[in-house]
């Protein structure tokens, strides 16, 4: 019987070994879905959105919009003792827009956690918008009754649905984002990408 070398028995115990490994590696590593992957562009643009947001209501809430009168003196469209008043709601809706949009950061694609996650922290978000865009002395009197002398009683009457569209656009916004995410994170948790 012919003997072997300890080195020949090292030698395939190593190669053994690294195929075993090789083939395990790949298995755990699969490479995902790009239907499921989040761009890092994307969250980066959200968190910047929204923070220029509460930075612009909460200290420049004037430059949003306006009327010179002939006085030359100027009205803000929205009422800044009623906007400034709101800082709690406007921060809270910041930090849980920021606290959306790191998730998306850290997690890198959808998945069952980042559906149940989107959901809980959207519908937060959701209140706070109704708490601050609901409030109807946030678009400021002397600024409808100076619109409605320069041109007609409608285009004033429309100005005052302002916060009402804008509430209604972020709705559908967080709507559409909760679908989205909800809808990617169920598929990518069947096809066994990241469960809980």
């Amino acid at each position: 019987m012919k003997r072997r070398s300890t080195y020949s028995i090292l030698n395939d115990f190593q190669s053994e070994m690294h195929s075993e490994l090789s083939s395990d590696s790949l298995e755990l590593t699969a490479k995902p879905n790009n239907n499921f992957l989040i761009k890092s562009s994307d969250p980066i643009l959200g968190i910047v959105s929204a923070v220029l947001i509460a930075v612009v209501f909460l200290a420049f809430p004037y430059i949003l919009g306006g009327a010179w009168t002939s006085d030359g003196s100027y009205i803000p469209m929205f009422n800044t003792e009623v906007v400034r008043s709101l800082w709690l709601p406007i921060l809270l809706w910041t930090f849980f827009r920021i606290s959306m949009e790191v998730i998306y950061l850290i997690e890198k694609q959808y998945n069952p956690r980042v559906a149940l996650i989107t959901i809980m922290l959207n519908a937060v978000t959701a209140i706070l918008s109704f708490i601050i865009l609901w409030d109807s002395g946030l678009i400021c009197t002397e600024f409808l009754s100076h619109k409605e002398q320069l041109t007609n009683s409608a285009i004033a009457t429309a100005i005052s649905y302002i916060p009402m569209a804008l509430l209604v656009l972020a709705t559908v916004l967080l709507i559409v984002e909760t679908v989205t995410a909800v809808s990617k994170g169920m598929k990518a948790g069947k096809e066994g990408f990241d469960y809980f």
